[in-house]
C-alpha cells in the first residue's frame, strides 16, 4: 500500500487574455499560462478562476468538475497545498498540451501531471488530464550510502499468505518476503478494490513469482468494491499501477480458480502448520474469508497490517478530493471489512504510519540500492524507485509495505504497544480512522521502527543469491 502519493491532485494550468472581449485577436497561449500560473503561485484564486469559461469541464485524477462553481470549489483547497511549474508547451490552434512539476508547500514533495487544453473565447473550455510523470531531481553526489550487513535469521519458517494491492511498496515487499530464506510463500491474493484492478494486479503478481523463479504459489484476486461504502483510490493512481509504470515483467503462469477470499481459507484450512497473514492493502479480501470460514482464525498465526494512524495524521487528505486527516489509505478504502478482521479474534499486529513514518524512502537507500543489486529482484526494484525518483528525494514516499513484511520476519526492528481501536465506519472526516477507544479491539500497534537496522535488513535480503 499505502501508502503517500500526489498524483491524484488536481491541476489545471488555464488560459486568459486581456484579449477576451475580441475574437479575432490572437492568443498567445504560453503567455496565457504564465499569467495563470502567476496567479496559482501567488493564491490568488480570483485571478485563477478569471481564465476559465463559466460552463468549463476539468478532468483529473479525482474525477471531473462541471462549471466555474464546481472547479472553484476544489481549487480552494489546492492552491493553498502547493506550487507550480509548468512548460514543455505543445500549442496548436486552440489547443495546447503541457506539463506541470508541482511541489507540496508542506512536506517539498513533488510529482507530475500532462494535461490537454481547450480554449474557447481567451477562456479555458475544457482541460483534460491526459497522463502522469515523475519529476527527476539531481541525485547529490554527496550522498553516504549506508554499510550492508548481514541479515538476523529467523528461528523457524514462516508460511505466508500476502494480500497486496501490487503498487510499488507493495511489489518492494512481496519481491522481500519470496527473497527471504525463512519465509514460505504459501498464496498470493490481490485486493481488487485496492490500486491495480484485478487484471492487472493477478499479472502483476504472476510476474513477481516468475521473477523469483518461484513455483507453485497460488494466486488469486477479490471483489473490485468495498464491502460497504464507495470508497477508492483516485483514477490517476490505478491508472499507473495497472500500466505498471511503464515497466515490464517475465510472462507469469495462470491463476487459481478460487477467488482471493476461497484461496485464503483453504490454504489456512489445509495447513499442516498455522498461517501469517501479511496484509498490504485493503483487508477486503481477509474479512471476506473470516466471514465464509470463521473457523481458520484457529490456525492463523499472526496477521500483520500495514494500516493505520493511531496518533499521527492520516495520509487521506483534501488534497486527493477527500476532507479527512485520520485515514490512512488501506483501512480508508473498507472500513468495514478492517473493522470485521479487527473484531475477528485472530491475533493482530498494525504497522501504522505512526511507525512507518520513522522509515522514509531516502535517496541514502536509493544510492545504496543502485551500488547492491546483484539480483533480479533487487534490480527490478531499482527500476521501480528510478521510475519513480522524483517522490523518493522530496520525501513523499516512506518504506509503507516493506516495513510491515521485514517486521513480520524479524519483530526487533520496531516497538510495540497495546491499543483498544475503533474503526470508524460511518461516512465523515473520521471515516477509515483506526481510533483509540475504551472497549475496541485489542490490538499490537508498531509505534516505532528503527530505520538504519531495517534498511540493512532489506536490501539484504533482496541481494541474497
Amino acid at each position: 500500500m499505502k501508502k503517500h502519493h500526489y498524483l491524484a491532485l488536481l491541476v489545471v494550468v488555464a488560459l486568459s487574455s486581456s484579449a477576451c472581449g475580441s475574437p479575432q485577436a490572437k492568443i498567445d497561449p504560453i503567455a496565457i499560462m504564465e499569467s495563470y500560473e502567476a496567479a496559482w503561485n501567488t493564491k490568488d484564486l480570483d485571478a485563477v478562476m478569471e481564465h476559465f469559461a463559466e460552463d468549463a469541464v476539468e478532468t483529473n485524477g479525482a474525477g471531473t468538475f462541471k462549471g466555474k462553481d464546481e472547479i472553484r470549489g476544489i481549487y480552494e483547497q489546492a492552491i493553498e497545498i502547493f506550487s507550480q511549474d509548468c512548460g514543455n508547451y505543445q500549442v496548436d490552434e486552440n489547443s495546447a498540451t503541457y506539463e506541470c512539476v508541482d511541489t507540496i508547500y508542506a512536506t517539498g514533495a513533488v510529482f507530475g501531471e500532462r494535461y490537454e487544453t481547450v480554449f474557447e473565447g481567451g477562456k479555458i473550455k475544457s482541460n483534460i488530464m491526459i497522463g502522469t510523470f515523475n519529476p527527476v531531481i539531481p541525485i547529490s553526489e554527496t550522498t553516504m550510502p549506508i554499510v550492508l550487513a548481514t541479515p538476523t535469521p529467523l528461528n523457524e519458517t514462516l508460511h505466508v499468505i500476502i494480500n497486496d494491492d501490487m503498487a510499488i511498496s507493495g511489489m518492494d515487499a512481496i519481491l522481500y518476503l519470496l527473497k527471504h530464506p525463512n519465509v514460505e510463500v504459501k498464496a498470493i491474493t490481490v485486493a481488487g478494490n485496492g490500486e491495480a484492478h484485478c487484471e492487472p494486479g493477478i499479472k502483476h503478481a504472476l510476474g513477481l513469482v516468475a521473477l523469483n523463479k518461484s513455483q507453485n504459489i497460488p494466486i488469486a484476486c477479490g471483489r473490485e468494491l468495498p464491502l460497504a461504502g464507495t470508497h477508492a483510490f483516485p483514477f490517476a493512481w490505478r491508472m499507473r499501477v495497472d500500466d505498471l509504470y511503464g515497466l515490464s515483467l517475465p510472462e507469469g503462469g495462470s491463476p487459481s480458480s478460487l477467488t482471493a477470499p476461497e484461496l485464503i481459507a483453504s490454504t489456512i484450512r489445509e495447513s499442516d502448520q498455522k498461517i501469517t497473514i501479511i496484509s498490504l492493502a485493503a483487508l477486503t479480501n481477509i474479512a471476506e474469508a473470516l466471514m465464509s470460514s470463521p473457523d481458520i482464525v484457529d490456525n492463523i498465526q499472526m496477521i500483520y497490517i500495514m494500516g493505520g494512524a493511531v496518533e499521527v495524521n492520516g495520509n487521506v487528505s483534501p488534497m486527493t478530493g477527500v476532507e479527512n486527516q485520520f485515514a490512512e489509505w488501506n483501512i480508508y478504502i473498507d472500513p468495514r471489512a478492517a473493522s470485521i478482521v479487527f473484531n475477528s479474534g485472530a491475533p493482530i499486529t498494525l504497522v501504522p504510519l505512526d511507525a512507518t513514518g520513522d522509515v522514509p524512502v531516502t535517496t541514502r537507500v536509493y544510492k545504496t540500492l543502485e551500488a547492491n543489486r546483484s539480483t533480479p529482484e533487487a534490480g527490478f526494484i531499482y527500476e521501480l524507485w528510478t521510475t519513480n525518483l522524483g517522490i523518493i528525494q522530496s520525501g513523499g514516499r516512506q518504506f509503507w509495505d516493506e516495513l510491515t513484511a521485514a517486521i513480520a520476519t524479524d519483530e526487533s526492528l520496531a516497538t510495540f504497544k497495546m491499543f483498544e481501536l475503533q474503526v470508524v465506519e460511518e461516512e465523515g472526516p473520521e471515516s477509515g480512522y483506526t481510533k483509540p477507544t475504551t472497549g475496541g479491539a485489542r490490538i499490537r500497534v508498531a509505534v516505532s521502527a528503527d530505520a538504519e537496522r531495517f534498511e540493512e535488513t532489506f536490501l539484504n535480503v533482496l541481494n541474497i543469491p
